[in-house]
């Protein structure tokens, strides 16, 4: 079932690149997600703008805060890549809504043990957000993901203490950009 919603996806994503305009067209961009380094991680996204289209890779990590986790006696960190297709209508700026595809290694280590394991974790979702344009070259753009992890998500048991991981996710950021 996931292989078939991942080929689902990279269906959709591959149609978008063909029928976009033509890539002489095209507007590229850097974005960042201060977030992402506020939670001892990093945050980096290159994609282009096309037409009605706007597509993007990126690579990202951060730790997950205390108020965030399913046990506090775990510490959770995470690192992975993902790709967003989003539709932007006629003009780059203002909303936008898209999906996204995202393959992650999760890190829980116990606090007390230090005995850690790691899990991948494959997210597919949908987002929406607003892109503000700041001067011709800079952009902000605050955007809301819920995300379906169609990965194991059994809990994790280290030191007779257990954490569950959700299989849907609520993602609430803001990134930061400059176009080329």
């Amino acid at each position: 079932m996931k292989y078939q919603i991942i080929r689902i996806f990279l269906t959709s994503f591959m149609l978008f690149l063909s029928t976009s305009t033509s890539h002489a067209d095209s507007r590229y961009y850097l974005e960042s997600d201060p977030i992402a380094f506020a939670l001892k991680g990093y945050s980096l996204h290159a994609g282009m703008q096309t037409g009605q289209f706007r597509f993007q890779v990126g690579v990202f990590g951060a730790t997950i805060p205390q108020g965030s986790r399913d046990n506090p006696a775990f510490d959770v960190s995470m690192r992975g890549y993902g790709i967003k297709a989003d539709y932007t209508g006629e003009h780059p700026d203002g909303w936008f809504i898209g999906m996204e595809l995202g393959n992650s290694t999760i890190k829980y280590t116990h606090q007390d043990q230090g005995a850690s394991q790691n899990r991948g974790a494959q997210l597919i979702g949908l987002r929406t957000g607003y892109k503000y344009e700041i001067g011709s070259r800079f952009f902000l753009t605050p955007w809301i993901a819920i995300k379906r992890n169609i990965s194991d998500v059994s809990p994790i048991e280290i030191g007779g203490d257990r954490y569950q991981e959700s299989a849907w996710l609520v993602f609430p950021t803001i990134h930061l950009g400059m176009h080329f």
